[in-house]
């Protein structure tokens, strides 16, 4: 799915997931608790790079990397960069503003958070699953899992009109599972024998979660974003 914003909490920032986050994303893949924990099979380099373009490409998968916030210094500096300027011209309108906002979409990566809009799924629904990685052994156990998902969640039921959210996790995956059930309140609806995963489901209403939304078309400008928050807009010349 090609999304253009970027989704800002209190102590995360929600980019798209973009060629540029590739090299950094295959050398998670590569660890062996990941690859069991997401049930996942290793990827070549080029291998991830063509899966990225998938993704984008298709209208069922929706995935944002996670930035650490706090090891994130670009972020002040774009959103200052935005206010100062009008155009998409003038942001991106030499060498120094493009490294700008490249070290600001890669700096401080430590996981990604996916929507699978599933074709089994009946439309009237409005339903999706719902799944998060932090892959940075540092960026766990402060809350970043918890308002990644809390983010995705309020632009899937603001954008994609989704009112519920499925998550398929394994049964060994207890910090997954306190995660979900106990931090974000999931409710556990059913065990899948065959592939040892607990399924948990939340009904989602309106929350009051602290973001804004980063959009990355047409020239800058303000409107009204998640929480009736500033949102800022941004050229996207990535792929």
């Amino acid at each position: 799915m090609k999304i253009t914003q970027c989704l800002v909490g209190e102590k995360v920032v929600l980019v798209p997931y973009l060629r540029e986050h590739v090299p950094k994303y295959h050398e998670w893949m590569q660890n062996s608790y990941i690859q069991e924990m997401t049930e996942s099979e290793p990827l070549t380099l080029d291998e991830e790079y063509e899966m990225q373009q998938e993704w984008r490409r298709d209208e069922q998968k929706c995935t944002f990397i996670v930035i650490e916030k706090s090891l994130n210094p670009y972020f002040n500096l774009i959103q200052h960069n935005n206010n100062e300027n009008s155009t998409q011209e003038e942001l991106l309108k030499d060498s120094e503003s493009h490294s700008l906002l490249m070290k600001f979409i890669t700096h401080g990566m430590c996981g990604d958070v996916n929507l699978f809009l599933h074709s089994h799924f009946e439309p009237e629904e409005h339903r999706a699953e719902i799944e998060v990685m932090i892959a940075e052994e540092s960026a766990r156990r402060k809350g970043i899992a918890s308002e990644a998902v809390q983010l995705m969640m309020e632009f899937g039921h603001s954008e994609l009109q989704l009112q519920i959210f499925e998550a398929k996790i394994l049964e060994t995956n207890h910090a997954s599972i306190q995660l979900f059930e106990n931090r974000l309140k999931f409710k556990r609806v059913k065990y899948q024998q065959v592939f040892q995963e607990y399924v948990f489901e939340y009904h989602y209403k309106k929350k009051e979660i602290p973001s804004s939304q980063v959009d990355w078309n047409d020239t800058v400008t303000t409107h009204q974003g998640l929480n009736s928050q500033q949102t800022f807009l941004f050229n996207n010349e990535f792929h």
